[in-house]
């Protein structure tokens, strides 16, 4: 048998599968009481890897004895054979409707319409959601699990698959991966396949993108005006090889989701990384420029205060 079709990658062996392993969430008591509520429309909204698939995947699994569980292309499909059932309580389950085109969205929102209709889908941006759909909805936040959680996950799953490895080595990845689930697993995952001795070292030899600890640190000594140890960063960020582009995309990535900052702080630091993105499109891509960026860097976040 071939090897690739037996193999089950670590988040779908290890994805939680019962409604009580999703204990760690804020929501989680309002997802127990679904199958008593008779009636629910709800909008699960959290950012990339926070697992808002496995979420909705546990619900349907959690529901499927309570509810007769469709997607809404399948209810679109059945539909006259749907309106015949009598008292036959329906949820249509929606993963991602924020890539959903305006086109079927309406077709959705004609479908919500009907009041027997039980909905929960999930989203990472809410403005891709049409209005209408959206009042017709409670919109739910998913945070990223904490971080002690996600770290006494990755060391069952070292410990299952017998991954050499110790706390300090997981508390790097965790934080490397900003503290989202999804990308730790990953990450754990790319370790074992290498059948490797885990260390910070071969976690950042592995590391595709520029640590999110990087970022951590160039942030603070900016706030700080370190400029020593802002130059030793910007070397070390430039001998990475990447382009002008991607080192401020990255950058645009932690900023949004870090909890360094608020709501209102991040607008304005991502204001400032897309003018200087901009900048490298259509002017000039050079590394002189990241300084300048730091410099206005500095300068806002004199008006910034870190959650540290």
């Amino acid at each position: 048998m071939n090897i690739f079709m037996t193999y089950k990658s670590f988040i779908v062996k290890y994805s939680p599968k019962t409604i009580d392993k999703l204990e760690y969430l804020d929501i989680y008591n309002y997802l127990k009481m679904l199958p008593s509520m008779g009636f629910f429309r709800n909008i699960l909204v959290g950012d990339t890897s926070v697992g808002k698939t496995t979420i909705i995947q546990v619900i349907k699994l959690y529901l499927k004895d309570t509810y007769k569980i469709m997607s809404y292309t399948d209810y679109i499909n059945n539909a006259n054979y749907i309106t015949n059932l009598s008292n036959k309580k329906i949820v249509i389950l929606i993963d991602n409707i924020d890539y959903i085109n305006n086109r079927q969205q309406h077709k959705i929102k004609k479908i919500i319409d009907n009041t027997r209709i039980n909905l929960i889908a999930t989203a990472k941006n809410i403005t891709n959601i049409l209005d209408n759909i959206e009042m017709r909805c409670v919109v739910l936040k998913i945070n990223s699990p904490p971080f002690d959680y996600t770290v006494n996950v990755l060391e069952t799953i070292a410990k299952a698959e017998n991954i050499q490895i110790d706390e300090y080595t997981i508390k790097y990845i965790v934080k490397d991966c900003n503290k989202s689930i999804g990308l730790a697993i990953n990450f754990l995952e790319k370790i074992y396949m290498i059948k490797e001795k885990a260390s910070i070292a071969l976690v950042q030899q592995l590391s595709t993108n520029i640590s999110y600890i990087v970022w951590e640190d160039y942030i603070k000594s900016c706030k700080l005006n370190d400029l020593s140890k802002i130059t030793t960063i910007i070397n070390t960020i430039k001998s990475s090889g990447k382009t002008m582009i991607d080192i401020l995309s990255s950058l645009l990535m932690y900023v949004k989701y870090t909890s360094l900052f608020n709501c209102d702080d991040k607008y304005k630091l991502i204001v400032l990384i897309i003018k200087y993105i901009h900048i490298f499109y259509t002017i000039e891509e050079t590394y002189i420029l990241m300084y300048f960026f730091t410099n206005k860097l500095i300068i806002l976040l004199d008006n910034i205060c870190l959650k540290i």
